[in-house]
């Protein structure tokens, strides 16, 4: 699966655009006072997302699905 995924990102340039605006939005949606806090939300937030086991499926990938 996550070779799969790894191709589609490579290949399918609106998957790539979709993973590289993911971490941009996530940061721009945390309040954070500093650097410090903001690294701890982040991390949270991605430990929380990679702890879901259909968090890496294709719709993550702004597939439609199918």
């Amino acid at each position: 699966m996550l070779a799969n995924s790894a191709l589609l990102v490579l290949l399918d340039g609106k998957a790539y655009a979709v993973q590289r605006q993911g971490p941009v939005d996530l940061v721009r949606s945390l309040e954070a006072s500093n650097a410090l806090e903001l690294s701890a939300k982040v991390n949270a937030s991605l430990s929380n997302l990679a702890a879901r086991p259909n968090a890496t499926t294709s719709a993550s990938l702004g597939c439609s699905g199918g």
